[in-house]
């Protein structure tokens, strides 16, 4: 057998490999052509895993189980398919003694055939044990039971830690509208500091706009797009710094200028040198620093037209061109701006005796400033002449003021809801005069509407998964919208009224340390108090200057002090916090695990009080049979690598790719490391895929990643990031009250020749956990990172079947256990949508003898007969080239459960006491001894209603393909008297 080197491997190389290890082949050269077969279960919680289980134990009882290559499994088909990876691993310690004539089986065959054997006796060692665990968050429910209490303090103690790394990122954030409304009272009253501050503003933009006119579509010299094409994202990303930077750091700084302006009058500084008052003098400079900056880009661009030798250049007859409507535009820039002004100079007495000169400038002078630079644009585009690339400099001007202005009105919204609320309740309360008592009734609802709120939003979040496919598939309820507005609304309430608080604690909690530095009761608006500050309240007579000092100064550095404490903090979270380990992925985990790949181990030893053995999370190597003579029923776990950021644009509504764990390989065939089309792949072998927790562990002791982990993370449907469902606003609330069952893993795209023993890959969190932690709470999740959030499987294609289709798998039997009631097939539909998408083949499904509950319970009850409802379906796959041209041909079986007439007793009791039945909601994790049996024994009703059409066997005893000609028959679709051709 070919061995498996430390490096990356590429799509093509690993599916090589693969196939040639699965196969038993010596080497993976050549073209085996072998057809495969897979198994898939698909996604669904306990409900999938009961369900599939009837269906593995009736393939057993038809020795079925062995003709099938693979067995891909999504969430809930990973629990029962890693339970049944589990009881393949004992049988081959304890392997029974099979029928004479079974024993000429090879040894892939022989192994699956000792655990058909153990499926087969009615009531298994394993299955009983699983019985005990069906209800697997908390075995022993109840108030009083330990379980109950220990989920809790989990929870709890999770959640705090959350806080204890999100608290100082969020309280730095608060931080900021303050220090910046701080620094616009103090340094606006200081001269030289507002001119150096206008000055240094007024630098940031010239650059800025020289940097934009350099670089506008129209003006770029043929070596600039040379530059531009070949470092795309590296110009791209000096680009944006230079003109967004610039525009911003403009519009932060020339507030100081304007609070001097205000209370030290319009052009007492100046009036010696200049008459004219500085509401018309600020204009004029303005006006003049953007012209300059034009010129400027004008000579510098007849510079490089003449050093990439041209005589003349498009470029520079563009700036000549174009230079009246560049003046004409800058000079209604700057009537805009006195306009502004004239209004602000109209309010400064109001404005005075309210203090709130610095809160104004603070929340819209950085939005105003920036709009007027969305006005040049628009009357320069509006009256430019020419063009080489017209439309291209539109949509370039578009984005840039787009962004710039994006920025602004965020800073605007925020900047409100930090200095708002203290206005609100930061006021002495009823018959209480004293300037720093806040009033408690306010605040009290205050605190009490956040929590709700918050709490509301993130349990609405939590349920989504289970809820928003059913509201996606027909007309929704009234129910199904409120919901929905509950869930755009809640959030936006938390996210403002959490800011809101942290900034009242703040004014107050920095308010109480001046008055105890400086033991004496100043108020002032800036920081801590809502009275107007002191001075004279009308601009008749112009106030002194006061004197630079540190007295003055005491509220600025207070909050800079803080500002740096905070940032210490979160600098040393960032460098040894695991991410992983706060969120609830672990204690998930913990439990799968327990249930389904502790239930079928022989011998365990688990710890008297709580249950757990560290023995029954094997590690996923582990499973690797193929070195020997092969594999049948080789695992291959589905996952979604979210992306919701950075994507391509095709990606918009998927947020996610998908992902795969195996025994011999981890990755995804969408990541691209070296920027091909299309991607080339990065995947990485199982065994030095994060096994490690932490840089410190022994390298010795380490062989990749865990099963238990893997499944873990196919089952994580509530998540922050959960692919084609993913909203940054129900992110922020999930993460921060810890509804997290995915988990971040490193990127195999970042992996560089030989994988050493300290590498990043092998370590079971990101680099920096603070970044991953940020983009996790914004909702930003990039396939290009260090690090990549991996969750539910179903999250991209909830069947299993779509890396199966990567294969071209020959025959495929799909168990579809998703909740999906009245027969839609949303799943499915999806399925066969993103397959033909990406992998350049056609499906043809067949589902007329599937049928809705109510369907079927309609027709028993007017006495017609519903036995063509068999709860199954079938399909044909047509793999093809580059060109369009057929290459070899697939097949699907495909069920759901169905609650089909001849179903037995106990399940339509069941189903008669539980009207949702089978398609109970995905939210609904405890399962009691009596829906667990009903969806296992309806599992194995279908199955064998499926089986029933295999007559006989094949002379070459592949019963796989025998049963998909019997179906294809059942359903009158002719076949060819060759069966299609494996596909190489």
């Amino acid at each position: 057998m070919a061995t498996i080197e430390p490096r990356r491997y590429g799509t093509d190389e690993m599916l090589a490999v693969e196939k040639s290890r699965v196969l038993g082949l010596e080497t993976p050269e050549g073209s085996p052509t072998a057809p495969l077969h897979a198994l898939c279960l698909s996604g669904g919680g306990i409900r999938s895993a009961s369900f599939c289980l009837g269906v593995l134990q009736a393939l057993a009882e038809a020795r079925l189980l062995r003709g099938f290559h693979y067995l891909s499994t999504v969430s809930g088909g990973g629990y029962i398919g890693g339970w049944l990876q589990r009881v393949i691993s004992e049988q081959e310690r304890n392997p029974p003694d099979l029928e004479p004539g079974e024993r000429e089986l090879t040894p892939a065959e022989a192994r699956i055939a000792w655990t058909e054997e153990e499926l087969r006796k009615p009531a298994p060692r394993a299955l009983r044990h699983l019985r005990d665990n069906t209800n697997f968050l908390t075995p022993h429910t109840g108030i009083g039971s330990a379980d109950t209490w220990a989920g809790i303090v989990l929870y709890l103690r999770n959640l705090m830690l959350n806080w204890l790394i999100l608290g100082p990122v969020f309280m730095l954030a608060a931080l900021l509208p303050i220090i910046h409304r701080t620094g616009i009272w103090w340094l606006g009253q200081h001269e030289v500091i507002a001119i150096g501050a206008w000055v240094l503003g007024t630098a940031a933009l010239a650059q800025g706009v020289l940097t934009a006119c350099r670089w506008l579509p129209s003006h770029c010299t043929p070596a600039m797009v040379t530059s531009l094409a070949e470092n795309h994202n590296r110009r791209l990303k000096r680009l944006l710094q230079r003109v967004v930077g610039g525009a911003l750091l403009w519009a932060c700084v020339m507030p100081v200028l304007l609070e001097f302006l205000l209370l030290h009058g319009w052009s007492g500084w100046l009036e010696a040198g200049i008459s004219a008052p500085a509401m018309f003098w600020l204009p004029a400079i303005h006006v003049a620093t953007m012209l300059g900056a034009y010129l400027l880009a004008w000579a510098l661009a007849c510079l490089s037209v003449r050093r990439e030798g041209q005589e003349q250049g498009a470029e520079r007859r563009l700036f000549l061109v174009n230079l009246v409507p560049w003046v004409i535009a800058c000079l209604g820039a700057g009537a805009c701006m006195l306009l502004a002004l004239v209004a602000l100079y109209t309010a400064r007495d109001w404005l005075a005796r309210h203090g709130g000169v610095a809160d104004l400038l603070t929340l819209l002078g950085p939005l105003a400033l920036l709009g007027l630079l969305l006005a040049q644009t628009t009357f320069y585009l509006g009256l430019r002449r020419q063009a080489v690339l017209s439309d291209l400099d539109k949509e370039w001007l578009a984005r840039v003021n787009g962004i710039i202005l994006g920025c602004g009105a965020a800073w605007t919204l925020f900047a409100a809801a930090c200095l708002i609320a203290p206005r609100l309740t930061l006021v002495p309360g009823v018959g209480d005069g004293a300037p720093n008592n806040p009033n408690a009734i306010v605040t009290i609802v205050t605190v009490i509407g956040t929590a709700v709120s918050g709490f509301l939003a993130s349990g609405l979040g939590k349920q989504v998964s289970s809820q928003v496919e059913a509201i996606s598939k027909g007309p929704a309820s009234a129910a199904g919208r409120a919901t929905d507005l509950a869930m755009r609304a809640l959030p936006l309430i938390f996210i403002v009224a959490l800011f809101g608080l942290l900034s009242t604690a703040l004014h107050f909690g920095l308010g109480r340390v001046q008055i105890w530095w400086t033991n004496q009761n100043v108020p002032d608006p800036v920081c801590w108090s809502v009275s107007p500050p002191p001075g004279p309240a009308t601009f008749l007579c112009k106030p002194p200057l006061p004197p630079l000092d540190v007295a003055t100064g005491l509220p600025l550095i207070f909050q800079l002090i803080l500002a740096g404490m905070l940032i210490l903090v979160i600098w040393r979270y960032s460098t040894f916090i695991n991410v992983n380990r706060f969120s609830m992925h672990a204690t998930y985990r913990n439990r799968l695990t327990r249930a389904f790949l502790g239930t079928p181990r022989f011998r365990r030893t688990p710890d008297p009080l709580t249950g757990f053995d560290h023995g029954d999370d094997p590690r996923l190597k582990e499973f690797d049979q193929t070195a020997q003579t092969g594999q049948r029923l080789f695992p291959v776990i589905n996952m979604t690598m979210n992306v919701t950021a950075g994507a391509r644009g095709a990606w918009a509504e998927r947020k996610g790719a998908s992902f795969i764990a195996t025994p011999l390989f981890c990755g995804a065939a969408d990541l691209d490391p070296e920027r091909t089309d299309p991607p080339r792949g990065a995947f990485v072998p199982t065994r030095y895929f994060a096994g490690k927790e932490s840089e410190y562990s022994l390298p010795d002791k380490v062989t990749g990643t865990r099963l238990g982990s893997m499944i873990t993370v196919s089952g994580a449907a509530a998540s922050p990031h959960w692919g084609y469902h993913s909203s940054p606003v129900i992110a922020f609330l999930m993460t921060l009250f810890n509804v997290r069952l995915g988990a971040w893993y490193p990127n195999p795209a970042r992996v560089n020749g030989t994988i050493g023993e300290h590498d990043a890959i092998q370590i079971a969190k990101p680099t920096n956990s603070l970044k991953a932690l940020l983009e996790e709470l914004t909702g930003t999740a990039r396939a290009d990172s260090d690090a990549l959030y991996l969750s539910d499987g179903g999250h991209f294609e909830n069947l299993g079947v779509y890396e199966m289709l990567r294969r071209k798998c020959r025959c495929i039997l799909v168990v579809d256990a998703g909740q999906d009631s009245g027969c839609t097939f949303f799943d499915l539909g999806m399925m066969i949508r993103k397959a033909e998408i990406d992998l350049q083949l056609s499906i043809t499904m067949r589902t007329e003898r599937i049928a809705g509950r109510t369907h079927i319970e309609k027709l028993m009850a007017d006495s017609r007969d519903g036995s063509q409802f068999v709860g199954f379906a079938y399909g044909d796959v047509t793999y093809l080239d580059e060109a369009g041209k057929p290459v070899g041909t697939g097949e699907i079986i495909y069920m759901k459960p169905s609650l089909c007439a001849g179903a037995p007793t106990s399940v339509w009791a069941y189903a008669r006491d539980n009207p949702q039945f089978p398609h109970e909601s995905t939210g609904d994790q405890y399962f009691s001894e009596s829906q667990f049996e009903s969806y296992r024994t309806l599992g194995r009703f279908q199955a064998r209603q499926l089986l029933r059409n295999l007559k006989s066997r094949r002379p070459d005893d592949d019963q796989v393909m025998a049963l998909c000609e019997a179906i294809a028959e059942l359903f009158g679709v002719k076949k060819a008297e060759k069966p299609g051709d494996a596909v190489d």
